[in-house]
């Protein structure tokens, strides 16, 4: 093999990956913009407040739990503080996944600051705590991260019923078989109501303004 074809083949792997990246960037943005504009579009109908969090990855989980609270509240008079739990959990989450980031680079420089001085014993102890520092905090972040994704799939279910009333099994398990169908359901439901009580004349006010505030 010449070198002119090796590195052809270099810039082709690379090319393949920077495409590969674009392309699962951009879907990953598609998806959060449809996402984010069914919850908005959700929250302002149903007269939510800050609607506009659900563009915030923080925020977006805080609005699932809104609606999902609402709904609860409208439709079975039960008061659920999901919303509120959602938003405890995403936040530790947001900041574990920025602490494994610390931690995992922190644990790569000092590796290499052992391997420059080449000392052995140096270089496996390093590696070894760092590596144990990860997995510590790995794991403690997989636990809040289940945590979330079970919460957030009880909210999604309220939020589905609200929205496709009878349909809200089956999105929810096409939810958590395949992840990239949310947005759609939520893009695609985002002016339904099918699932929300109706509001007669004389309840109007109480409903638009019940004790409890979302």
């Amino acid at each position: 093999m010449t070198d002119y074809q090796t590195d052809y083949q270099v810039v082709t792997a690379v090319l393949r990956s920077l495409g590969y990246m674009g392309f699962s960037g951009l879907l990953g943005i598609l998806l959060w913009v449809l996402a984010s504009i069914g919850l908005t579009t959700i929250a302002n109908r149903r007269g939510l407040r800050n609607g506009w969090l659900s563009w915030l990855p923080v925020g977006y989980d805080w609005t699932i739990g809104n609606i999902a609270d609402q709904y609860r509240y409208l439709a079975r008079g039960e008061v659920r503080s999901r919303r509120k739990a959602l938003l405890a959990l995403s936040i530790v989450n947001f900041i574990m996944n920025a602490i494994v980031v610390v931690v995992g680079v922190g644990a790569i420089f000092n590796v290499l600051l052992h391997t420059i001085a080449a000392d052995i014993d140096a270089i496996l102890y390093a590696a070894l705590s760092s590596l144990g520092s990860v997995i510590v905090v790995a794991v403690v972040n997989l636990g809040v991260g289940i945590a979330l994704f079970v919460l957030r799939c009880i909210a999604l279910y309220d939020v589905y019923a609200s929205t496709s009333l009878g349909d809200e099994t089956l999105f929810l398990v096409l939810t958590i078989l395949f992840p990239v169908t949310r947005p759609f359901f939520l893009f695609c439901n985002r002016n339904k109501d099918t699932g929300m009580p109706r509001r007669q004349p004389d309840h109007l006010a109480d409903h638009e303004h019940p004790p409890v505030e979302f």
